[in-house]
């Protein structure tokens, strides 16, 4: 019978069902969600989590769980004190603090105490990219304000593996490109998040560009942005849709204040699009020379940027390149491998401190 490892996580989506694909041909994978709606549950979801716990890690392997957050004090602290291996993926959001935006978990300081002694009980972190442990971000503040999860858990000393993301190439395909078009993807609500992914600048750079033609998809209100006549505003689309979007549109934009590893720029590239990104977490080395990047939060410096690369007349080979930069170096089978060793504790003495 295959070992049981225990997946813990805050919601559902498509990257976790992925990790749990690839962890089910080495182990019996038991599922468990904390979906928070509100502080009102909160201590349900605790006394929920907790009868979890007690029946399942007496019995489990190991445990891992996705994202630092309430959800995973009672894994990290259950399996300290049974002498279980615990596993924290940091995925972006759990590592910062952006309280002009309502954005980072350590921007609350209750949610902040329950995720720092997380961190501190866990056996081991798996950051998406090594920036989220300790960055300075000099793209949205002058002075490069201190971000990764050292900033906010003074003396933190529990070991990390980076384990960046991996994807399929085959899901995605190159069509053909329209002129003069950019794309950005995320789940826009709020205000707040159109400007943590740098939508508010693509808004602004359509109004001055009306001979280029902006998508922005996975907007969840129709009255968070003005109407363009060169702005398509779609809301949240299905793989299908998305995949033809990207195949079509020449460039992807990713220009947000704060990052992990992004999922729709790499999916984009895999589909052919230049890549325009934001000088934020691993972003920079994901693009690597086959796209631009803005180095600072400015709408001028943007409309700059794409005014300049509209003439550059090696975009069909930008855009194969970023392809083929997602597909060599960051394959699923990277990722499944890595994620593997690391639970079977074969790279415990390579673990970075």
């Amino acid at each position: 019978m295959l070992p049981k490892l225990l997946y813990l996580s805050p919601q559902s989506s498509t990257f976790i069902r992925k990790d749990v694909e690839l962890l089910s041909g080495r182990y019996r994978v038991t599922e468990h969600g904390f979906l928070l709606k509100g502080k009102a549950l909160l201590l349900l979801m605790f006394l929920r989590q907790l009868f979890f716990l007690l029946r399942h890690v007496p019995s489990a392997k190991v445990v891992v769980v996705m994202f630092g957050g309430y959800h995973s004090f009672l894994p990290a602290l259950m399996t300290k004190l049974l002498g279980k291996p615990c596993h924290i993926i940091l995925g972006g959001t759990d590592c910062t603090s952006y309280p002009s935006i309502r954005y980072g978990t350590f921007r609350k300081p209750l949610q902040g105490w329950f995720t720092a002694q997380s961190y501190r009980l866990c056996t081991t972190l798996l950051p998406v990219h090594r920036s989220l442990m300790a960055q300075r971000n000099t793209y949205y503040t002058v002075d490069g304000e201190a971000q990764g999860c050292k900033a906010f858990v003074p003396g933190l000393n529990t070991p990390f593996v980076e384990i960046v993301n991996g994807y399929e190439e085959e899901k995605w395909t190159v069509g053909e490109k329209m002129p003069r078009s950019f794309i950005t993807v995320g789940h826009f609500d709020d205000p707040d998040r159109l400007k943590l992914k740098g939508v508010d600048l693509m808004v602004e750079l359509a109004r001055a560009m009306p001979h280029c033609n902006f998508t922005v998809v996975g907007v969840g209100r129709s009255d968070l942005l003005s109407y363009l006549p060169n702005l398509n505003v779609k809301g949240k689309v299905d793989h299908d849709e998305l995949q033809e979007l990207f195949a079509t549109h020449r460039f992807y934009m990713q220009l947000s204040i704060s990052e992990g590893f992004p999922n729709a720029i790499c999916e984009a590239m895999l589909s052919g699009c230049v890549p325009i990104g934001s000088d934020v977490s691993a972003i920079p080395e994901i693009i690597g020379d086959t796209g631009f990047i803005l180095k600072k939060r400015d709408a001028w410096l943007l409309h700059e940027l794409v005014e300049q690369l509209l003439v550059n007349s090696d975009l069909n080979r930008l855009g194969m390149d970023a392809r083929e930069r997602i597909s060599v170096n960051y394959p699923i089978s990277k990722r499944a491998a890595q994620f593997l060793d690391v639970l079977s504790e074969k790279c415990r003495l390579d673990m970075q401190h």
